[in-house]
């Protein structure tokens, strides 16, 4: 009887081996292609957004010029009292007036990608803009928008029918947006002032004042050049109104903690000038103003003890001298520094 033989003959070893490779290859073929389509579609993603900026830049900067005129490309001896946007090395540049060109957008962290753009006239008054984004040198996307031009007024687009170069004037930029800076949002400190400053945008804005204004001026004030005093405990909304008739408005919120109402009037009185002496009393009356200041504590002195003594409430009290003349003091503790005095006199004929 024949015993039966176990294993794989060499052939079979080769058509598993060869299966094997074909099975390997296909993976790495998918895994390539799918990695393929993640990078296409990352740029895409990215293309997208950045063409999104640019022609919203476009619009901003456009829409509000009073002369537009399209060339070719770049002059060479550009005019200073014109603005340009023009297509260089891949590039979309914004020559201000009288200024040096920049990119419109900065290329941090999208310097793989490079622009076409075109702008062509609709009718007199729209600008049309076409914007390529490509990556060594296939096209990625592609976006256009049509701009108009509200301040032409009766005149119209000139220059050629199509080119890479806009050059035009503006009457001035309305305020598109604010920003208000501080060095916190809490005011922790008694009277700690606090400086408040405005970003205005864009940065070409014609009119870049501010007027500031707090909701609520029992917690406080805040002046022209955006000094912020504080008065009182509580939350302050400090707002910075756009003073070009744009309507635009910023708000940044301020906590304030640590604050009093602090005494800003004392003075002294009693119901007498003379007392006799060995222990007779005299209350000093403190009259303080305002009535609701925070910390209405007082430090007494007498201006010497051996005449006689004053508690914390201002009761004097006299001792056996007699024929003496003392000064009572009271000072405020709550960081006013006010202070009044009063003169009694001790006589024993009283």
């Amino acid at each position: 009887m024949l015993k039966k033989k176990y294993g794989f003959t060499l052939i079979e070893v080769i058509i598993s081996l060869s299966i094997a490779s074909m099975i390997s290859l296909t993976l790495v073929s998918l895994i390539s292609v799918g990695s393929q389509i993640n990078i296409r579609s990352n740029d895409l993603g990215r293309a997208q957004s950045l063409a999104e900026s640019y022609l919203s830049v476009l619009d901003n900067q456009l829409k509000f010029a009073t002369s537009m005129n399209i060339e070719s490309d770049a002059p060479s001896n550009p005019n200073d009292e014109q603005y340009y946007i023009y297509l260089s090395d891949g590039d979309i540049y914004l020559k201000p007036r009288g200024s040096i060109a920049e990119p419109i957008i900065p290329q941090t962290g999208n310097n793989d990608f490079s622009y076409d753009i075109s702008f062509s006239p609709v009718n007199k008054h729209v600008l049309r803009v076409e914007l390529a984004i490509k990556k060594q040198d296939k096209q990625v996307y592609s976006m256009n928008s049509e701009i108009h031009i509200v301040n032409l007024m009766s005149k119209s687009i000139t220059g050629d029918p199509s080119g890479e170069c806009v050059s035009y004037n503006l009457l001035g930029l309305p305020v598109s947006s604010i920003i208000i800076d501080s060095p916190g949002s809490y005011i922790d400190s008694y009277a700690e002032l606090m400086q408040m400053t405005a970003k205005v945008y864009p940065t070409n804005a014609a009119d870049k004042g501010v007027a500031w204004s707090v909701d609520n001026t029992d917690l406080a004030t805040i002046d022209q050049d955006g000094l912020l005093t504080p008065l009182s405990n509580g939350t302050v909304t400090v707002t910075a109104t756009a003073l070009d008739g744009s309507g635009v408005t910023a708000t940044k919120q301020i906590i304030i903690n640590s604050q009093m109402i602090p005494i800003t009037s004392l003075s002294l009185t009693a119901a007498a000038e003379e007392i006799s002496p060995g222990g007779k009393t005299l209350q000093i009356i403190p009259i303080i103003w305002p009535d609701n200041a925070t910390n209405k504590k007082l430090n007494w002195s007498v201006s010497d003890d051996r005449y006689g003594t004053i508690d914390s409430n201002g009761l004097f009290t006299t001792k056996d001298m007699k024929n003496k003349t003392v000064v009572i003091t009271a000072k405020a503790t709550d960081g006013s520094n006010q202070t009044d005095t009063i003169r009694i006199r001790i006589n024993n004929d009283y």
